[in-house]
């Protein structure tokens, strides 16, 4: 950080020098012999200088006469004057004070009350007050380094003094960032901002072609000299480690979105634009964490920002609405429960799928809304049914890792089935493995006061990535749901085997499984030859509407 400028106007060259060498550690310092010297001095400099000390007996200008000169300069007045005198007469300290001095100083001087009375001047100056304007301009007040503006400039000025050299820009956010404020506070959520800023400013001391921004919230930006996106990578995978090295009982999941700069004369902004369609287009899967631009994701933005526009409409508008796909005993094929799957149901009529919308909620942290919405429906309309005097069966809800990361999730739904007046064994809770693993210490809390209030705990998605029996082993759960799409590979005989190890296993551990995805005839004879107890998938019903999942059983 740049030193504040102190000029000195004094006579004495002994003096001068003294107050010199009292002054450099703390300040860059200017020197006149003179008020006139010092005038010429502030009519280039005005603007860097932060305060003036200034004696009164001079030759050419005295400490007084430059004093009238300031008090008719309007542009000066935000410089404090300290007057340097070694007398105590009244009249000429009023006529200072009159004329705009801040402060007086007695010679012979004291070294701590002079600095003291010169630090305080600058602090309450205009002059502190204009640096501090320009300071929240530049930068970021919560990160400390500069704003996505002002990363602009350096950025485009870099890139231009450089045009041969090959840049990427690269925006980088935290998955599910929104949930550290949530769950453990704003402090705790600024506190981990100024820690990536301070890597950034680490990698930055040892490169020379490397800017750095704070966009806003947990967004970060970078623009940078490469050779070879190999090279970008291992940059980027280094940060990645040394975030995920914050103390927090949260796994700190970065995604990056990179643009590879053609050259030094494209649009900052453009660019900017084209790394954050990078960064949304990252998988889901919790491995894949940055993503290079292509022209084909540009549709894909102009789709999730019109999704996110409506998506606080819709809920309020009732547009959301629960389908029940419907869970069936394979013994007989009549109907044991039923899964809530949410549907989205514009105002044209046209209905979207899960797929179109739910990714996007789970980037935005809209999904907690979308999860508590489902839960509240489902138990609503079991409500409904046991007082219309009807025997419903369990009906199973969805819940996301953005979910299952809330601390107070379990108090949420257990006040929901007292709210509703229902058994909490009738509210059965879905989770896929993915989203116990991302935070397994919040989860596990979570799950086993969850089912130590009555609640059944299934594991979605099973048999799909890399879940194993060996990771469930740790997770309090009480339904295994086996995802049967890996049985429609090529290779027919292994999928066969491995579904036939995982049902034996489960009987030998005495745990439920229900065959999910069932899509073919071939498919459900199996898993009747294998012993399955319970299949879902659309080889025996697709989701339904509340009045025809009801016509099954009731």
């Amino acid at each position: 950080m740049e030193k504040d400028t102190v000029l000195i106007v004094e006579d004495s060259l002994l003096n001068r020098k003294y107050l010199r060498r009292l002054l450099s550690s703390y300040y860059h310092v200017e020197d006149a012999e003179n008020g006139q010297e010092a005038l010429d001095l502030l009519q280039k400099h005005s603007e860097q200088t932060a305060a003036i000390l200034l004696d009164l007996k001079m030759p050419v200008m005295s400490g007084m006469e430059f004093l009238e000169r300031y008090h008719d300069m309007p542009q000066l007045h935000g410089i404090p004057v300290i007057v340097l005198t070694g007398t105590a007469d009244t009249d000429e300290e009023s006529k200072c004070l009159e004329l705009g001095a801040y402060d007086f100083a007695m010679k012979p001087f004291n070294n701590d009350v002079l600095l003291l009375r010169l630090r305080n001047a600058i602090e309450h100056s205009e002059i502190d007050l204009l640096r501090q304007l320009r300071y929240q301009s530049e930068y970021s007040m919560v990160a400390g380094i500069y704003n996505k503006q002002t990363f602009f400039t350096a950025s485009e000025n870099m890139m231009k003094s450089n045009p041969n050299q090959k840049h990427a820009l690269v925006l980088f956010d935290i998955k599910n960032f929104t949930l550290v404020n949530r769950f453990y506070g704003h402090e705790e959520g600024d506190r981990f901002i100024r820690y990536t800023a301070d890597l950034l400013k680490s990698i930055g001391e040892n490169l020379k072609q490397f800017s750095y921004g704070h966009a806003a919230g947990d967004r970060f930006l970078i623009c940078m000299a490469y050779d070879t996106r190999d090279e970008l990578l291992q940059l980027l995978e280094s940060l990645r480690q040394s975030m995920r090295h914050y103390p927090l009982s949260f796994d700190i999941v970065p995604t990056f979105g990179i643009v590879l700069a053609a050259d030094g004369t494209q649009d900052l902004n453009r660019l900017f634009d084209e790394a954050e369609m990078a960064r949304n287009s990252c998988s889901k899967d919790y491995c894949s964490y940055y993503a290079f631009f292509e022209p084909s994701m540009e549709d894909g933005l102009v789709r999730e920002h019109t999704i996110t526009g409506y998506m606080d409409e819709a809920l309020r508008s009732s547009q959301f609405v629960v389908y029940y796909q419907p869970k069936y005993t394979m013994k007989d094929r009549t109907v044991c429960g039923c899964e809530a799957l949410i549907r989205w149901k514009r105002k044209d009529d046209i209905v979207s799928l899960p797929s179109e919308f739910l990714p996007i909620f789970e980037r935005n942290g809209f999904m907690t809304k979308i999860d508590m919405f489902v839960c509240d429906s489902v138990c609503a309309q079991i409500q409904k049914w046991i007082q219309d005097g009807k025997q419903p069966f369990p009906v199973s809800v969805n819940i996301s890792q953005v979910s299952l990361n809330d601390p107070q999730l379990a108090d949420k739904l257990t006040e929901l089935v007292k709210k509703y007046e229902i058994p909490a064994y009738m509210l059965q809770l879905e989770i896929t493995e993915s989203s116990y693993t991302l935070n397994p210490g919040v989860s596990s809390r979570t799950l086993k006061k969850l089912r130590d209030s009555g609640f059944t705990i299934l594991i979605d998605d099973f048999g799909r990535g890399l879940s194993s029996l060996n990771t469930l082993k740790d997770i309090d759960f009480d339904i295994l749901k086996l995802d049967m799409e890996f049985l429609t590979d090529t290779d027919q005989e292994s999928g066969e085997l491995i579904a036939s190890y995982i049902l034996k296993a489960s009987k030998q551990l005495n745990m439920p499984v229900i065959a999910e995805s069932v899509q073919t005839d071939q498919q459900a004879k199996f898993l009747q030859d294998a012993g399955c107890e319970y299949v879902q998938g659309f080889y025996f019903s697709k989701p339904l509407p509340k009045e025809e999942y009801e016509k099954l059983w009731a």
